[in-house]
């Protein structure tokens, strides 16, 4: 049975196995639309600039020699998962002279299927894609033609990633290989990305609020009111999240918000006077609250809708998050979960 290390190598250092991949994977996805799925995370800067997080399993790579090698001496890194490996040379030819490095796991041993499988007319330094062996090829890929069409590219850069490359390549064994960033690493792009999602939902704050209109006056409101829930956008802000967090928060689904008011008439409906009673001086930041989510209901259009501007700065301190508030007035409110 093999037994698998993870270590770091450059894209560009492993050869494929054989001459042909097909613009499919096995289940179907398109090779192409996998490109732009793999991520780029900074690396240390010390051997790489950048380190690929791919949407598919690590490549299987080892160290061997093809038969019938113009260099008999010659060993290279090699690898069974040839589509995958043009996955991650795209990605990383886009970003030349970056030098970006994968995270592979090593095959120490070959069972005999590199060897039946090997059919490489370039000892594995090109391939060529069509959807099938039977038609034409689409066209060839080669790494090093590719990065010789880089424009704006200076020559002192693209050496230094090219000896990256050929160090990598010349590396005779397994431990020569980088190793793959430890915990300390991973802690610090876990708090890189807590800063990104945290400075986002601040900035999509911003823009709510710079599009929120403002009120234009009071009405009476004859039907029941919704209002939006605001608990997990009140949290979200309030704390660094995760991105899954983050996502799942603009899912949350509106919640429905029933005015009880203060007097009312035979028929249950709230007087106009009762909702055009203005802000008193002296009133607590509870009453204040109140007193603006009555207004707002009361406007034509409003459909139940509320939003109170700068909540987090004015109220979040003393009175906690919107909807919890909301749902503590049981006197005058009445919030119930919207469907979905």
């Amino acid at each position: 049975m093999p037994i698998y290390e993870e270590k770091v190598i450059s894209p560009f250092a492993i050869h494929f196995i054989q001459e042909h991949i097909k613009t499919h994977f096995q289940d179907g996805r398109v090779v192409e639309d996998t490109v732009p799925e793999i991520q780029l995370n900074p690396s240390d800067g010390k051997d790489f600039d950048l380190i690929l997080k791919a949407p598919f399993p690590n490549i299987e790579i080892l160290r061997w020699e093809p038969p019938h090698c113009r260099d008999r001496e010659a060993k290279n890194w090699y690898t069974l998962d040839n589509r995958r490996l043009y996955c991650l040379q795209r990605m990383a030819a886009e970003h030349w002279p970056k030098r970006v490095g994968a995270v592979v796991d090593i095959l120490y041993a070959d069972t005999g299927r590199v060897r039946k499988k090997y059919d490489s007319t370039t000892e594995g330094r090109s391939v060529t894609i069509s959807p099938s062996v039977k038609v034409p090829a689409l066209r060839r890929w080669d790494w090093r033609v590719q990065i010789a069409q880089s424009r704006l590219v200076g020559q002192d850069e693209a050496a230094k990633a090219m000896d990256a490359v050929n160090r990598d390549c010349a590396k005779p064994t397994v431990h020569d290989l980088c190793d793959v960033p430890g915990p300390a690493f991973e802690t610090m792009l876990k708090d890189q990305t807590a800063d990104f999602v945290s400075s986002l939902a601040a900035l999509l704050s911003t823009t709510r609020d710079q599009r929120q209109p403002a009120g234009e006056g009071t009405a009476a409101s004859p039907t029941e009111s919704t209002a939006a829930s605001e608990a997990s956008e009140a949290s979200a802000e309030s704390r660094q999240g995760t991105p899954r967090e983050a996502a799942l928060t603009k899912v949350n689904m509106p919640s429905k918000l029933i005015w009880k008011p203060k007097s009312a008439n035979a028929e249950g409906i709230s007087t106009v006077a009762d909702k055009e009673e203005h802000l008193p001086e002296s009133s607590s930041l509870e009453e204040e609250v109140i007193e603006r989510v009555r207004t707002q209901l009361s406007q034509p259009g409003q459909k139940g809708f509320v939003w109170i501007e700068n909540w987090n700065e004015r109220y979040q301190k003393e009175l906690g998050n919107l909807r919890a508030f909301l749902e503590s007035k049981t006197d005058c409110f009445v919030v119930k979960p919207g469907k979905g």
